[in-house]
């Protein structure tokens, strides 16, 4: 097959110079495909009959479905041998082929026949591997880098995947530690908020508180004075009374003289109260 060693033309010279010893070698041999002269000379008339037969549509029927060739002449009434003929034909059959000179006939052909659709489909092989052995290394060596391209696709899709699946968990590792980050965070800040919310609920108690001592103070302090004016009231009322009963002036410069010491007291006592 080195067909960079001999040219196509002197390839095919040798080629169908080969082919034509072998072939002519095996005629010589072997003599015809067909059944010979002599043999059809002596057995002609037999084997015609036989050819007759087994070409038959009958014989044919019957040589696949032979339980089946009554229903076939049930359905072929016209058919071109009778029941009686093929039965016959069969055992004729079956007696020719029988026949040493007939098998003899029969392996000849047979083994001329197989030996040339051996020898030409090897010839057919050579020739075509010889002129097709470039094209088909060529085919051959592009499937093969087509095979490797998508070889390495492949790789490269696969490669991609891993860095794909790496960046990702990477991504995934950093969440991890943004959301440790972020509720160290919230803790903190939760944490600040209760000490404000704490510090200002202190605050307002506190300021509650001292708004209700202030409330408290400022209740009593109106208390003592709505009390120091009821007693005031009191006092001027019996004064007028007593007056109004006619009492002497001593007596009157006396009471006036009480009722402006008794409200002196109530005054200074109201100052030390408020």
């Amino acid at each position: 097959m080195s067909a960079g060693k001999i040219s196509p033309k002197k390839f095919l010279l040798i080629y169908f110079v080969v082919y034509l010893v072998i072939s002519a070698g095996w005629v010589a041999i072997y003599k015809s495909p067909a059944f010979s002269a002599a043999y059809l000379e002596e057995y002609g008339e037999d084997h015609e009959r036989y050819l007759e037969i087994v070409k038959s549509e009958p014989y044919k029927h019957y040589t696949q479905r032979p339980h089946l060739i009554e229903q076939y002449y049930e359905g072929h009434p016209q058919a071109i041998l009778s029941y009686d003929e093929l039965m016959a034909g069969v055992a004729f059959v079956e007696e020719y082929t029988a026949r040493p000179e007939y098998q003899a006939e029969a392996q000849r052909t047979a083994r001329y026949n197989l030996f040339f659709d051996f020898f030409n489909a090897l010839a057919v092989a050579v020739l075509a591997g010889w002129f097709g052995w470039r094209p088909l290394m060529r085919f051959l060596d592009q499937q093969i880098e087509g095979v490797r391209a998508r070889i390495t696709r492949a790789e490269n899709r696969r490669k991609a995947a891993v860095e794909r699946l790496e960046a990702a968990k990477a991504q995934l590792d950093g969440l991890d530690e943004e959301r440790g980050r972020i509720r160290e965070q919230a803790m903190a800040l939760a944490e600040t908020e209760r000490a404000t919310a704490a510090e200002m609920t202190e605050r307002v108690l506190a300021q509650v508180e001292q708004e209700a001592k202030e409330r408290a103070e400022l209740e009593r302090v109106a208390a003592a004075q709505e009390l120091r004016a009821e007693l005031i009231g009191q006092a001027a009322e019996k004064l007028e009374q007593e007056l109004r009963r006619g009492a002497d002036e001593a007596t009157q410069d006396r009471m006036v003289h009480e009722f402006a010491e008794g409200l002196r007291a109530h005054m200074s006592a109201g100052g030390r109260t408020g």
